[in-house]
Parts: structure tokens; sequence; C-alpha cells
């Protein structure tokens, strides 16, 4: 597979390292999860017949962060810019929000969700807890609702909500690429070293990670898969 990289470099990806740890054991133990939404008509049954590439932006978000979904909606991730993107690049473009629970939501902040995911038809929840290490499980519930939504279309984009994308390069970006290709796209890094101060955000213990360096990897604010991966992925 080739890993190509937004500074136009594209490097071979050895995926040999997974041999390391019972990554399908993991896999099955994370399924227990499910998800739930209200209509989420930002999703992928919309049919837009001019479109050459269709791409599925996922933003990861926490629960409690209404105010940055909202900035999202009301700059890049708009309505009105998608369409004009749609319009002007001929890349149809997919929307959704992803949030897990939060066990201290009041009940006034669980009808305010409620209202929401209503209202803009583009949140979808699973039930896992909000924290830093369940991102993995937040990630793959994105990857399964794509694949089981979406598995028609090109392009799966994950990014986060503090994040502003220009829908417009990407638009040009996906347009010079076959779907067909298995593509993994984002700001690469090689040889990096795990944290290992335990106060560390990103702390890495060394019983979960003992290796000295991470595998190259894109990081995980902003990244792109082709379906065939995303399909692969889920299966």
């Amino acid at each position: 597979m080739k890993l190509v990289v937004f500074q136009l470099k594209e490097v071979n990806f050895d995926f040999r390292f997974l041999q390391l740890y019972d990554y399908e054991k993991f896999w099955r133990q994370a399924q227990g999860y499910r998800w739930t939404a209200q209509k989420v008509r930002r999703g992928c049954d919309r049919d837009y017949e001019r479109a050459v590439k269709r791409v599925v932006v996922g933003v990861a978000s926490d629960v409690t962060n209404w105010d940055r979904r909202k900035t999202q909606r009301n700059s890049w991730a708009s309505v009105s810019n998608i369409e004009r993107v749609q319009s002007e690049k001929n890349v149809q473009m997919a929307m959704v929000f992803v949030v897990g629970h939060n066990q201290q939501m009041s009940q006034s902040e669980k009808r305010s969700l409620k209202r929401e995911m209503a209202l803009y038809g583009d949140v979808i929840q699973g039930n896992f807890l909000e924290s830093y290490f369940n991102l993995t499980l937040k990630v793959q519930l994105l990857f399964d609702w794509t694949a089981t939504h979406c598995s028609e279309w090109d392009f799966l984009v994950k990014t986060d909500d503090d994040m502003y994308l220009n829908l417009d390069l990407l638009a040009g970006y996906v347009s010079t690429i076959h779907s067909a290709e298995e593509v993994f796209a984002g700001k690469y890094f090689l040889y990096q070293k795990p944290h290992r101060d335990p106060s560390s955000k990103w702390h890495m213990a060394r019983h979960l990670y003992p290796r000295s360096t991470y595998p190259p990897f894109c990081i995980g604010a902003l990244y792109m898969l082709n379906l065939r991966l995303v399909l692969q992925i889920h299966k």
C-alpha cells in the first residue's frame, strides 16, 4: 500500500509491526459498542449526479463541545459552503460529527443534545464514555457507520472539532486520485518516540507499547483513506 501525505511524498507502508499485538482480539472486544442517531440528513443518502468523487467528512467531537460544532457548522462545514464546493468542484461531501457519552451531563444538556441531533441531522453518538483513551472507539464508530451507510462512496476524511478544513483544496486533491487506489493521506510522522511521562496527555505505558519508536503514522487531527481501506478495516 502507498502512504500518500499532503507534503506530496510517497512511501511504502509496512504493516508487519501489527504482528506485535493481537489486534483482532482488541477489535472483537470493541464490538460491544452501539451508536444512536437521529436521521442523518447530511449523510450519504443524497445523490449529486454530477459528482466525480464522493467524500465523507467525519469530525471527532466531545459531546459537550457544543460551541465548537456550532463554529464549524457556521464556517467551513456550513451547508452553503459544502453546496458551493459541490457545484464548483463536482465533489459531493457528507458531513457527520461523532460523539460519545458524558455521565456528568445534566438533564438539560441531554435535552439540548437531542435537539441538536434533530435540528442539524449530523450527529452520531456511541454508547462509550468520552475520554482521550476512547478515541479509538470513536474512530471505529466513524469507520463502521461509513462502511454501513456510505460503502459506495470514494473517500473518508477524519478530523477534529478544533480544525478548519479548506474544502476547496480537499476537493481538488481527491479529484486527482483514482478511487481504486489504496490511499492513506495525512501529515506524516516517522520514528516518533512514545511519551513515557505519566503526566503527559499522550502518555504511553511500556506494557502497552514496549517499542522505542512508533511505526510510520499520520496524525489523528486530519487524515484521509479511500473507502476500500475503510471497508477492509471494517471487516
